[in-house]
């Protein structure tokens, strides 16, 4: 019976074994499907891949060809991966992967791969040709520093060639007079720089060979462009789109620009044809058809030939425009224009047509010896953060400005004899000065104008009436010109001025009333008569207060 026993529970046993396999071999069916691990090899060198999220990214030096590489992976247990990357030879095009477990559940992988550059970190100074040539050997495409190509009085290198793989300069890139090549053909796959410099903004390059700037490949400078040599003749940077800080291009010869996917300019931009302070430059137009925006000044200068300029999408200058002895121009045109530092226009002899009809704001606007201006479009522009002086014999009008509101500076009309109606400015409100000379005005109203302070300075030969609110809050001075020949003149308002009240010149005028009650300050009243109409008379007969010094004489 024991032996019986001993059978029976040996069966019993072997029975619950065999059924824990069976249970086992169902519940371990395998449930992952991972790609665990991903390399390529080429030519005996294994990269590594990252995989993160369903993404296999292969990461290899820019020199190397994917021509032959081979996969190796590793799986979950048990997973599958269709294709197989062992069948696979176009590594350099993207693939997906899908990875299945046992129990046929499905994991997708993209992959990618991109290249990653040879760095060197530090400056790289090549001061001869040999250096330039032994350069390439290093296949290095990216200075995480300052590259600097030649010296000052050192020998001479003939050619870039050995610079051909390089894709990026981190600070910057100066160009030393040693530097005896026409072109910079050995920078043509440069991609990014942090500064080009063929001289500096304090001083020009002595370079005597340089004429030729193409930089087919660069897309992005990010501190200066100083292109600042009298030779150079040509610059071609089709696809520069950004440059971080100064914009500067200073030459005797220059003949063309390229510049027409640059967008962005974070500082000046400085385009001078002279390194002499004389009308130089041969080239007669630059087109800047993407730019947008300027981060400070923009200078145009001593361009001798230049007939245009043109920024077709410009939006904002935040700095002055200067426009300086440029005989040929006849206008600048800024379609998009919405808000600038203001603008300088002088010594612009063939200068008759300024336009920026979208701008709303800008700061001081001089326009002086430009003596054929006559076209002037600022008609939506509400207001000029600083002076306003015009001066410009051509000028008929001012309803260029038939929107301005606010000058918070001094406006200045002084030889613009043609001018004879202020009365476009009907929605001028504030201003800290108004001087008028040489215009062609007869009356003034100036009421609803708050001059905060400032003065209202008149030396019109024509001007014979001039009214305000009855409370004046400024100083006037008024003496109509040695030519004038008007026999009266009438104020009306002016009862309350809070400033210094000063006339004079008024040789033919024989009687002057004026109606002011109080002048807070000074009161210099000396009217001037000549022989054929000697004044006879000056009558305030509401004056009862002056604050300051008061002066009344007439000749008789």
């Amino acid at each position: 019976m024991k032996q019986l026993f001993k059978i029976l529970m040996m069966a019993v046993f072997a029975t619950a074994f065999i059924a824990c396999n069976d249970d086992d071999g169902v519940s371990f069916v395998g449930k992952d499907n991972y790609i665990v691990a991903f390399s390529l090899t080429v030519d005996g060198v294994t990269y590594d891949a990252s995989i993160t999220e369903g993404k296999i990214k292969v990461s290899i030096p820019y020199n190397v060809s994917l021509e032959n590489a081979k996969a190796s992976y590793t799986l979950s247990e048990n997973a599958r991966i269709n294709p197989d990357p062992a069948e696979i030879t176009a590594w350099d095009e993207e693939w997906q992967f899908i990875a299945t477990a046992d129990n046929k559940e499905s994991r997708v992988y993209h992959y990618t791969y991109e290249y990653s550059d040879i760095s060197k970190s530090g400056n790289v100074v090549l001061e001869t040709q040999a250096d330039v040539d032994k350069f390439k050997a290093t296949q290095i495409n990216s200075i995480d520093g300052n590259l600097t190509i030649g010296t000052d009085n050192g020998d001479g290198i003939e050619n870039l060639d050995g610079l051909s793989n390089l894709e990026s300069v981190t600070n910057s890139i100066i160009i030393k007079s040693s530097y005896k090549g026409q072109n910079l053909e050995g920078l043509a796959s440069l991609k990014h720089a942090g500064s080009i410099k063929l001289g500096t903004l304090y001083k020009m390059s002595d370079n005597e060979t340089l004429e030729d700037i193409a930089l087919p490949a660069l897309e992005e400078i990010t501190g200066d462009l100083i292109l600042r040599n009298a030779l150079v003749k040509n610059i071609n940077l089709p696809l520069l789109a950004s440059v971080g800080e100064t914009f500067n291009i200073t030459t005797d010869n220059l003949t063309s620009v390229n510049v027409n996917m640059l967008s962005f300019i974070g500082d000046d931009l400085t385009l001078i044809g002279s390194t002499t302070a004389t009308e130089s430059s041969d080239i007669e137009s630059i087109v800047f058809p993407q730019l947008k925006k300027v981060g400070g000044n923009m200078t145009i200068q001593y361009q001798k030939s230049m007939t245009s300029i043109y920024y077709p999408v410009l939006e904002e200058i935040d700095g002055m425009t200067t426009l300086d002895q440029c005989s040929q121009m006849p206008g600048l045109v800024f379609p998009e224009l919405v808000r600038s530092g203001g603008f300088t226009f002088t010594q612009c002899s063939a200068l008759s047509d300024i336009q920026a009809p979208e701008m709303l704001k800008s700061g001081e606007i001089y326009i002086r010896n430009c003596s054929n201006v006559n076209n002037i479009d600022f008609s939506k522009m509400t207001e000029v953060d600083g002076d306003l002086y015009l001066n410009s014999g051509t000028i008929k009008d001012l309803t260029g400005f038939a929107a301005l509101e606010t000058v918070n500076g001094v406006f200045t009309l002084t030889g613009v004899k043609n001018v004879s109606d202020f009365s476009c400015l009907s929605h001028l409100k504030n201003v800290k000065g108004l001087s008028l000379g040489g215009v062609g005005i007869t009356e003034l109203d100036l009421r609803g104008i708050d001059f905060n302070g400032g003065e209202l300075r008149l030396t019109c030969e024509k001007l014979a009436t001039v009214k305000a609110d009855d409370t004046f809050n400024g100083s006037i001075y008024i003496r109509p010109d040695n030519t004038s020949r008007i026999t009266s003149f009438t104020f009306e308002g002016f009862s309350v001025i809070n400033g210094n009240f000063e006339s004079g010149n008024f040789n033919y005028v024989t009687a002057f009333t004026l109606p002011m009650k109080i002048i807070k300050g000074d009161a210099i009243i000396a009217i001037s008569g000549v022989t054929a109409a000697p004044v006879k008379d000056i009558d305030i007969p509401n004056l009862t207060e002056v604050g300051g010094e008061s002066c009344y004489s007439a000749n008789t």
